[in-house]
């Protein structure tokens, strides 16, 4: 029994475990968020290369392009200078 994950999921979890597939998952923890923030604030992470396409507001035809692309990992469009 996994505390917090619906049966449903467990079925289609050992399902996929005997077909040979690996699943990878990923789950919030208690107080991860405030020291990931923390983290960032005191420069131990950088994370601008999460975002390769900045676009200003008057590039959002550009921005939306490169969205509908999905050249990278993010796109984000400033609505303030």
């Amino acid at each position: 029994m996994h505390t917090g994950i619906r049966r449903e999921t467990q079925d289609r979890a050992s399902l996929a475990r005997r077909k040979g597939l690996s699943l990878i998952l990923a789950r919030r923890m208690n107080r991860v968020y405030p020291r990931a923030i923390r983290l960032v604030k005191q420069g131990g992470v950088d994370v601008r290369p999460l975002v390769p396409h900045p676009y200003p507001l008057e590039q959002i035809a550009a921005a939306l392009t490169t969205a509908v692309a999905r050249e990278g990992l993010k796109v984000v469009v400033h609505l303030s200078p």
